[in-house]
């Protein structure tokens, strides 16, 4: 598991508490970033659990996920769409 922490952070330290600063730690401007390369089983669930208590959904999974694309969304598919959407913990689906 890779994880980054997107332009969304407000530099709070939730991450950085949560992680005691062995994972997530504040960069020169005062916000969050990711310290090591690759997330242990281990830490698996510590992250998990950073993530799910960011304020803003700013930590996002950076495996390597392509961006999925669809021209249109039928209509028959718009609610599971938007639940989709607004159950997201990390706010990564956009639907436009």
């Amino acid at each position: 598991m890779k994880v980054k922490v997107t332009d969304k952070c407000i530099g709070c330290g939730s991450c950085v508490a949560i992680t005691e600063s062995k994972i997530f730690d504040f960069n020169d401007d005062g916000l969050a970033e990711c310290v090591i390369d690759k997330i242990s089983e281990e830490n698996k669930e510590l992250v998990e659990t950073a993530i799910n208590n960011c304020p803003t959904g700013a930590i996002v999974n950076d495996d390597g996920l392509e961006e999925c694309a669809v021209d249109e969304i039928k209509e028959e598919d718009k609610e599971i769409a938007k639940q989709t959407k607004d159950n997201c913990p990390t706010g990564a689906i956009e639907i436009e």
